[in-house]
């Protein structure tokens, strides 16, 4: 999924609109078969740079993913502060 954001702050922004997406997901009853199955959320969330192409932020974004699910799952990694300066 990917989300665009015009507000500001940004980097307070995506870290608000990533972690209340995971929470969400995690909050809601999921059904299989009859039985509530626990669903979680690993997010990666990044802002775009001047000059990058859409492929370059899309990367970014999916490595981020996967160092939360590294991380234990269920987790937000972003580098907001970082690139918010």
């Amino acid at each position: 999924m990917v989300g665009l954001l015009h507000q500001e702050p940004a980097a307070v922004q995506l870290m608000l609109t990533a972690d209340g997406r995971r929470l969400v997901t995690q909050d809601a009853d999921r059904w299989i078969v009859d039985q509530a199955t626990r669903v979680t959320v690993s997010v990666g969330a990044t802002m775009a740079v001047p000059a990058e192409t859409a492929d370059d932020l899309v990367d970014r974004a999916d490595r981020f993913m996967y160092t939360s699910k590294q991380g234990g799952r269920n987790r937000v990694t972003t580098d907001a502060d970082a690139l918010n300066g």
